[in-house]
């Protein structure tokens, strides 16, 4: 009864609630629907929260990332954090530098608390879904190392704030990474360490770390469901002979990732009524897991990863510059209000227009209980850049984003529950309805074409 779309492209520009919906017969869909995508926004949604918490207790520590005391190099209190975190320095260099002795103890304190928790999830998570466990390290800190750019321009963009990645991929991995199915978030911390050579900064070290470990913990499982089901519709939809040799591939006594890749192999020739959904299906659990498209990695190889991640940087800082501080287009964000109405009552939507605008004073926790709210504004960065901070300030676009969604949001779960619908269901109903009317934006919610 599944009936395949005529392109890869009639894929790529929707959402996959909505091509599920569109191929499969209604009640399939609704508990494909449920089981498999739903969970990546509410796991997004926990992501996030979880991130935002972790960021607050930090920045309420109020940690100096200006450079100042010299030790063996230029640091700030971010990076004595780290080495003092670390054993590197005492409480002697400490002393001599005149800093705050008290806090950067407090601080160590705090950033050991979030270390632990985290390498206690990601664990639990890993050992859960057949992983290896990472290896405890005592008084640990990420390590990092910032990328000074050798060119002109390079050097430039960093003065402004451009953040700048030249590195390339290590030679026994380039060129093979596009073939790679991965089944979690790649996370490099994970790797055993073979230089202790660091830029010491333990703001930015968190900042690196914690959202890809967050990947981990809250969507591995999302990932390797949608994989199990991607390999099942191939599995179903392909003709016997290559059941039969998929079921030989099966019984072979060989490692799960040599198995993965004679399966693919199989796959990669062989005809399947399926064939363009579930082609588009794996690109988004790639994207799920951090994986490049292929469209990227093409220009990636054409220009040098170097100048690719230049390209990018700027591009995407730039376009968000010009409208987010152009009014007019700032304005176009209130066109959904109008959308917003025919679904939702003008007394409910007048009164969660109030209380948007008295929430934007004094937070009534509503917009942190929603999961379209918190996956849309998402987690900003414990360190900006003087590019981030001037973005930030001048972003108008934003500012009315999140007003108008918040006021969708609110009129339609108050909406919701006047008609009696318990607050859990009203919540998620109007999440529902939000994401149609705004467009969800966040990690899992986007079509493969962007």
């Amino acid at each position: 009864n599944w009936k395949d779309k005529k392109s890869g492209l009639a894929y790529a520009r929707e959402t996959q609630e909505r091509n599920i919906a569109d191929i499969a017969p209604q009640e399939e869909a609704k508990l494909i629907n449920k089981e498999l995508f739903e969970p990546v926004h509410r796991n997004e949604a926990q992501a996030t929260r979880y991130k935002n918490e972790v960021r607050d207790k930090i920045n309420a520590l109020k940690v100096e990332l200006k450079p100042k005391y010299e030790v063996t190099e230029k640091v700030s209190e971010s990076g004595l954090v780290q080495l003092y975190g670390e054993g590197k320095i005492g409480d002697d260099v400490l002393n001599r530098l005149g800093v705050d002795v008290n806090k950067i103890k407090k601080s160590v304190d705090a950033f050991r608390e979030v270390y632990n928790d985290l390498y206690s999830k990601t664990n639990e998570v890993l050992v859960k879904n057949g992983y290896a466990p990472v290896e405890f390290r005592k008084d640990y800190f990420p390590h990092f190392e910032e990328t000074k750019p050798d060119t002109l321009i390079g050097k430039a963009l960093t003065k402004l704030g451009f953040k700048m990645d030249t590195r390339e991929l290590p030679t026994d991995i380039a060129g093979l990474t596009h073939t790679f199915r991965p089944g979690k978030k790649w996370v490099s911390n994970f790797l055993q360490r073979t230089t202790d050579v660091a830029t010491y900064d333990a703001i930015k070290g968190l900042d690196n770390y914690l959202d890809g470990v967050a990947d981990v913990i809250y969507h591995t499982e999302d990932i390797q469901n949608l994989r199990a089901f991607e390999s099942a519709l191939r599995y179903q939809h392909s003709e016997e002979v290559i059941k039969e040799q998929i079921d030989e591939i099966m019984d072979l006594d060989v490692a799960n990732e040599m198995k993965q890749s004679m399966i693919d192999q199989v796959y990669a020739t062989a005809e399947n009524s399926l064939a363009h959904y579930v082609t588009d299906l794996r690109a988004y659990t790639d994207n799920l897991a951090g994986k490049k498209s292929l469209e990227d990695r093409t220009m990636e190889h054409n220009l040098g990863r170097g100048i690719y991640n230049i390209t990018k940087n700027v591009q995407n800082r730039v376009s968000a510059n010009m409208v987010g501080a152009n009014i007019s287009s700032a304005l176009t964000n209130f066109i959904p209000l109008t959308q917003a109405s025919a679904v939702i009552d003008t007394p409910h939507l007048l009164q969660a227009t109030w209380d948007t605008i008295r929430g934007s004073v004094k937070s009534d926790g509503f917009a942190e209980q929603s999961d379209f709210l918190i996956n849309r504004r998402g987690s900003d960065k414990l360190y900006k850049t003087a590019v981030d901070k001037l973005a930030g300030a001048t972003n108008l676009m934003s500012l009315f984003d999140n007003i108008t969604s918040e006021i969708i949001n609110r009129g339609r779960y108050y909406q919701n529950v006047s008609n009696g619908m318990n607050e859990a269901d009203a919540r998620v109903e109007a999440d529902q309805i939000s994401a149609k009317i705004m467009a969800d934006r966040s990690k899992g919610s986007m079509p493969t074409v962007f």
